[in-house]
Order: C-alpha cells, then structure tokens, then sequence
C-alpha cells in the first residue's frame, strides 16, 4: 500500500523528501528479500525532533526492514520511526493490521572518521606488513610507498558457507582523499555512534601500548 503515489507523497510531505520512488535499496543490513514491488525509498529530508530539524539521508522501506539513515542518537530515530508508522497509519485495508508494525529488532549502524598517532601498518602482525608488501611491490613509485591496510569484518557460523564479500561488513580503511601522512581512517560499524567512539579508543588504546 506505502508504493502507491498518493500514500508515497503523504510521506514526503510530512519529512520533506526531495526525491523517492520504488527502487530495491541497498542490502547494508543483509539481503534485500525479492518483491513487487522492490521496495521504496526517499531522499534527502528532515525530522523536526524535540529541539531541531535533523537531517535524514535515506529512508528505506522493504518488505520486512525499515531503514533510516540519518546523523542522530538512537532514540531520536527511534521518534523518526515512530513518526513514520504514525503517518502511514491507516494506509492498510484494516483486516490487514498496522501499515508498518512494532519492530521485533532494531540494528544500529554509524560511520566515523579517527586520526591515528601511529602508521596504518600497526593494524598487522609485528613483521607482516614487510611480508606483505612484497604482493603490491611491482606497483611501488617510490622506495617510501606506504602500505595501507583495509579491514572488511564479517561474522559466519563456522558450518556457514562463506558468500563472498557483502555489504553488511564493518569497515575500518584509510580515509578516502586523505594522504598516508595523515593518519586519518574511516570506520563503519554496527554500533551507536557513543559505542562506536568507545570502540574506536579502545582500537586505539591497544595500538600505542605496543610502543
């Protein structure tokens, strides 16, 4: 019922989307279950919490998932959500139920940038990063090339095959459009943003003692 025009323009009215339509979104939270439609998302709008009007990237809507990307705590996104079921109240047949039910679970994501004190390298085994610069060597340009690892962390049970590469991986990598000299990282994590800063020291607490 939420693809239908009049029900979409219902909900970018109410947080000021600049775009949206039936697109499949993106798997961040795992696979995107195969439906009609694919599913829907909005672009570019805002809730206006308690204080101030807070920016939403995305709002995604599939078939069992809801996700809103937006710079936020926790339990301001939880008002967004609550929101979002408020307005699309009604919009089922009633036989069917609420639009968008209770959530049986709710997964937190955040992104981060941290400047290191220390080269990336320190990310490897004592005597690993030598070792494996040997793989890239023939693309060395100068004797000083810094070696930038990228760490893509997934979870699979140990009798679980392995799918490949995916999007629901945290991430800890070197900053794009920034220089080896700067130090400076990206971090993607299933974390609330004072989690993920508590995780990010704690990276970083264990990395200088090895000084």
């Amino acid at each position: 019922m939420l693809a239908l025009p009049h029900n979409q323009q219902v909900v970018k009215e109410e947080f000021g989307f600049q775009a949206n339509g039936i697109a499949s979104p993106p798997p961040l939270f795992g696979s995107v279950p195969q439906s009609v439609p694919a599913g829907l998302i909005f672009l570019t709008g805002a809730f206006a919490g308690d204080e101030a009007r807070v920016p939403i990237h995305t709002l995604a809507i599939e078939p069992r998932r809801v996700v809103l990307d937006m710079l936020a705590s926790p339990e301001t996104i939880d008002l967004a959500f609550e929101r979002l079921r408020l307005v699309t109240d009604g919009m089922a047949p009633g036989d069917l139920g609420p639009t968008i039910g209770e959530p049986r679970r709710a997964r937190d994501y955040s992104e981060m940038s941290v400047r290191f004190d220390f080269d990336a390298e320190r990310l490897l085994a004592p005597g690993l990063g030598p070792l494996l610069k040997r793989a890239v060597s023939s693309l060395s340009t100068t004797e000083n090339d810094a070696l930038l690892p990228t760490l893509s962390l997934q979870l699979l049970a140990p009798d679980q095959e392995y799918p490949g590469p995916t999007t629901s991986a945290a991430v800890l990598a070197p900053r794009a459009f920034t220089e080896p000299s700067d130090r400076v990282y990206y971090s993607a994590a299933f974390l609330t943003p004072e989690e993920h800063s508590e995780y990010l020291n704690a990276i970083i607490g264990l990395l200088s003692a090895l000084d």
